[in-house]
């Protein structure tokens, strides 16, 4: 929440490319990201979203296999009534809809069968990143964060302890495996 500037600072400063992002730049830069963390909250109805065609979104309905659990009804969805996991593809879907360079995907996968976890990390976070996407993914999912990621950022209770590419991180001496892991596919 810090990195997409939903929380101020309180030391420091959030930077761009050496510049300080404050005052009336704030509300540009936050545009900048889609986001889903892990305490998300899905509304019926597409905030900030116009001229949805029901077209593209009845596809991602049924890409992410929701067409019989809600509809789209031009500007909001039918039912939000879903399982926590469908209820994260539901989400989703609207930050897909949204377009925007940055997404932001806390534990996203962690609610998901096997079939969208390998889905999410071996599909969806690839053709993001192939249209030119920055993803951050926060994970405990070693293997796929692995198979994915370009860069990784491990942390521990908070603090970064180590930084690398994945096969930097993997060939270091072994760490603890239940360690929260970062990974971020850049835009390189």
């Amino acid at each position: 929440k810090l990195l997409s500037a939903l929380y101020a600072p309180t030391c420091g400063h959030l930077l761009v490319d050496k510049y300080q992002i404050v005052g009336a730049a704030l509300p540009s830069y936050r545009g900048l990201f889609s986001a889903i963390f892990a305490d998300f909250h899905l509304f019926r109805k597409l905030y900030g979203l116009y001229n949805v065609r029901g077209e593209p979104v009845q596809k991602l309905l049924t890409q992410f296999q929701l067409e019989h659990k809600t509809a789209f009804g031009g500007v909001h969805f039918t039912n939000i009534q879903l399982s926590t996991g469908q209820r994260k593809r539901l989400a989703l879907i609207v930050a897909l809809l949204e377009d925007r360079p940055i997404y932001v995907f806390d534990e996203w996968a962690a609610d998901q069968d096997l079939e969208f976890r390998r889905y999410f990390y071996e599909q969806l976070l690839p053709d993001l990143a192939a249209q030119g996407k920055t993803i951050v993914a926060v994970t405990h999912e070693m293997g796929f964060a692995r198979s994915v990621a370009n860069r990784m950022v491990l942390f521990d209770e908070g603090v970064i302890v180590e930084e690398g590419t994945p096969q930097q991180i993997f060939e270091a001496p072994q760490h603890d495996r239940t360690k929260l892991f970062l990974s971020q596919i850049l835009r390189h």
